[in-house]
């Protein structure tokens, strides 16, 4: 029996940059977002024969923006993926949305067209960092969103929380999470914000931060919060209500394949990790979609040592954490990695349970410098 698949669909288009933005996306004209929606298109046509007889499970919009694009060309893209792609019944289909471009009309044909789950962007709970981080919509915004899609039958929706922003108060954040919570939210993401070089952030020398002592204790005070709402940490950055994690999102974590379709989207698929490149015109004037396309850069195909180099990291991203006995049976140095995970445990950076290893939230707030000491006696 052949897995089921995922399909990640980027739509790189926004009103404005975000201060902190590295993913890819462009301000545009609806006649180049038409072009695109017919790119897309092209290329779920021409990748869809290398999935046949698989099954569809999770469909991820991301971006950019992706409500920024029409309804009606969004509902074009989901129709030429379902009419070339084998969609099982309860497929979750996710789509990213931006508080400053939706509208009830957008939303209730969101709901229409078979998207079943909204992630939207709310960051902050305080108008000034709001505006400091670039964001167009206010905090009341965000939650008026969060009713409407409530109103058009969307009963699966996610918000983004950001800590370790410049002049941000720990109130502020726990107070979002409440307010989150009484909204009827099902799943809530806490980012902390990552300075990347090429952003308006990265390029201001007079930004200050809070200091890494503070966000640390923002993050273990929100997961803290989480818990105590019946937010359930399943993976560092991600926590939900009973049965409602997002399935797309454990895909990547579990090394479930995907195929990723729009400039700069990656895919995992036959062994294969391959990306688009950042460029929105080479996109929009491919021909060849095929899997074999000279437009899938960075084509790796992953040896053994990778697919475990792979696993442990993303395993230890879980909440669920790795088989103890994998991380020991492939060290070339046992005895150090037992004596090593035990003083992880004793010093509460991680836990044991029923034969699996896991990390603590202490623990992941640091899962970098403990993944490269482990992988420094796996690799």
């Amino acid at each position: 029996m052949m897995n089921n698949l995922g399909l990640y669909i980027h739509i790189p288009f926004c009103k404005k940059k975000c201060a902190y933005c590295d993913f890819y996306s462009t301000v545009s004209s609806e006649e180049v977002m038409k072009a695109y929606a017919s790119a897309v298109k092209r290329q779920i046509a021409g990748l869809s024969p290398e999935a046949q007889g698989r099954k569809v499970d999770s469909v991820y919009i991301g971006g950019g923006t992706p409500s920024i694009l029409p309804p009606e060309l969004l509902l074009e893209i989901l129709e030429a993926a379902k009419k070339h792609f084998d969609f099982l019944e309860n497929c979750e289909i996710s789509m990213e949305a931006n508080p400053a471009t939706v509208t009830k009309d957008s939303l209730c044909a969101y709901r229409q067209m078979g998207i079943n789950r909204l992630s939207f962007g709310v960051q902050s709970s305080n108008d000034p960092t709001l505006k400091k981080i670039g964001r167009l919509h206010s905090y009341k915004e965000a939650l008026d969103s969060i009713e409407l899609a409530d109103s058009c039958g969307f009963s699966n929706l996610n918000a983004d929380l950001m800590y370790g922003l410049p002049g941000q108060h720990l109130s502020d954040l726990l107070s979002a999470i409440g307010d989150l919570e009484n909204a009827g939210l099902s799943h809530i993401s806490l980012y902390g914000l990552r300075v990347e070089k090429n952003t308006p952030f990265g390029r201001d020398r007079s930004l200050v931060l809070p200091s890494e002592e503070f966000q640390s204790e923002m993050y273990l005070r929100s997961v803290e919060a989480l818990e105590k709402r019946g937010f359930r940490q399943y993976e560092i950055s991600n926590f939900s209500k009973e049965g409602r994690a997002c399935r797309h999102n454990l895909r990547y974590w579990l090394r479930e394949e995907y195929l990723g379709f729009g400039p700069s989207a990656c895919s995992f698929f036959g062994n294969f990790r391959f990306s688009i490149p950042r460029a929105l015109g080479q996109y929009l004037g491919t021909e060849d979609f095929s899997l074999s396309s000279p437009l899938y850069t960075e084509r790796e195909e992953l040896t053994e040592q990778d697919r475990l180099e792979e696993e442990i990291i993303l395993s230890l991203r879980l909440k669920q954490g790795c088989e103890e006995e994998k991380l020991i049976q492939n060290s070339h140095e046992q005895e150090k990695t037992l004596r090593y995970l035990s003083f992880l445990v004793s010093s509460g950076y991680a836990g044991r349970e029923g034969g699996r290893f896991f990390l603590s939230p202490a623990g992941m707030l640091v899962s970098n410098e403990i993944l490269s000491e482990l992988l420094l006696q796996i690799l």
